[in-house]
């Protein structure tokens, strides 16, 4: 018998415009990212195409860059009928425009959720790691929260909640998206939340939920600072206490006037009764005298509104301080609790635009445990310190062009806890 050797059979070879997307479909397989999207619910039979491949489909056009979904079919270098990136991404074919338009459209709220669930499940181990790699080094964890619009087209009445607003420095229709992102020494810098609004919100109100889904994210969160809430607690108490001070106070005042009312009140109706069997010569003493007593009741009676008034006032005030005094227990407790179930925390710096810098994100993000580095969007501010700078002002340079100057424990109206603010100046040819 003779033994035959049949040569081997060689790999074809199939060009490509789309490279770095065959790259990244072999990557996400080992991910098994395609698995956990055929498990999205969509109302939509299969024709041609599987409703999760053409959700992958989609997914691929914004890997891609395009702008447009009929990019799709239609763009400078459409990928729908690239055979090596289907076969990348185990599909037997990549969906046209039209039938991912199709599959958007049966897309729900319960879509979109198990969309998220599935992105941050493939995403989760890598930010694990990385969170873990900063911790064994004992490096800060550096977050950077920005709100960014995502303008659409002006004349558009399809888009769900779509609003006008201010982004890339012009009025347009669209929304606004809180990202919040982690810098990381193995792979640079990782989005962990996105949270999408209509284009006229501003950045301090989603401030509080951005954090939250961060930190869950995460895995963990900064040491709890509850003695920071105590402070607030006692200076609430205090006050209370003077309130109530006030309170017995004018309670005694109105107390004291509504008697002296009575005796005068008395006094009138003995006078009156007077005039029957008093003498003509008399008379002008006793009328001298009642019109004393009248002058007398009229200004009793203003003091004893007044006081009235001011008791109201008081009132209010002090049910506003209990108000106060047991959110302020609440959140000592919730940050006591927090620290008890996570006990070492990260150190954790929190990088953010202006637009959140409120008084009270300040004073969440410091009682939370965040180190704050942000700028202040109130033009007051900058003229108060600008004061405080004189020609023995030492500068310190930090930059090639820059100097800055800053001082601590400084008290702003907005946040109950002292800061340290700076003023940077830069220099130019001019």
């Amino acid at each position: 018998m003779t033994q035959l050797t049949v040569p081997a059979e060689q790999p074809t070879t199939e060009l490509t415009q789309h490279a770095l997307l065959v790259v990244w479909g072999h990557f996400a397989q080992t991910l098994d990212l395609p698995a956990y999207l055929a498990t999205i619910p969509l109302a939509q039979k299969t024709v041609k195409h599987t409703p999760a491949a053409k959700l992958l489909t989609l997914f691929l056009s914004l890997l891609s860059g395009n702008e447009y979904l009929s990019d799709l079919s239609n763009g400078p270098a459409p990928f729908y009928h690239d055979p090596a990136v289907a076969a990348a991404w185990e599909l037997p074919a990549l969906a046209e425009a039209s039938g991912v338009s199709r599959t958007l459209t049966a897309a729900d709220s319960s879509t979109l959720a198990a969309l998220q669930a599935a992105l941050d499940a493939v995403t989760q181990p890598f930010v694990n790691r990385a969170v873990a790699d900063l911790r064994s080094r004992n490096q800060p964890l550096v977050l950077d929260a920005d709100l960014t619009g995502r303008p659409v087209s002006s004349s558009s009445t399809t888009y769900p909640d779509a609003a006008f607003g201010y982004m890339d420095g012009q009025i347009r229709l669209g929304y606004q998206v809180a990202v919040l992102c982690l810098h990381t020494e193995l792979y640079g810098r990782q989005w962990l939340t996105a949270q999408q609004h209509p284009g006229d919100t501003v950045s301090a109100p989603c401030l509080t939920d951005l954090v939250a889904a961060t930190e869950q994210r995460l895995g963990c969160h900064p040491v709890r600072r509850p003695d920071l809430v105590d402070r607030r607690i006692w200076a609430t108490q205090g006050h209370i206490a003077q309130a109530d001070q006030r309170i017995a106070a004018t309670t005694a005042r109105i107390a004291a006037l509504t008697t002296r009312e009575d005796e005068i009140l008395a006094t009138l109706t003995t006078l009156q009764a007077a005039r029957y069997t008093t003498p003509p010569a008399q008379r002008a003493v006793l009328f001298q005298q009642v019109r004393a007593n009248e002058k007398r009741l009229r200004w009793l009676r203003q003091r004893w509104a007044q006081a009235v008034t001011t008791l109201e006032r008081t009132q209010q005030q002090a049910a506003v301080l209990q108000e106060h005094l047991s959110t302020f227990q609440t959140r000592r407790d919730q940050l006591a609790a927090e620290n008890v179930a996570q006990p070492a925390g990260p150190r954790c710096i929190l990088r953010m635009d202006a637009g959140f810098s409120s008084g009270a994100n300040l004073t969440f993000l410091l009682e939370a445990g965040y180190e704050i580095l942000t700028k202040s969007a109130n033009a007051a501010l900058l003229t108060t310190l600008l004061k405080r700078v004189s020609e023995d002002t030492g500068w310190t340079r930090v930059g090639q062009n820059a100097e800055m100057v800053s001082w601590p424990e400084y008290q702003l109206t907005t946040c109950p806890y002292p800061l340290t603010v700076g003023v940077e100046r830069f220099h130019t040819p001019q």
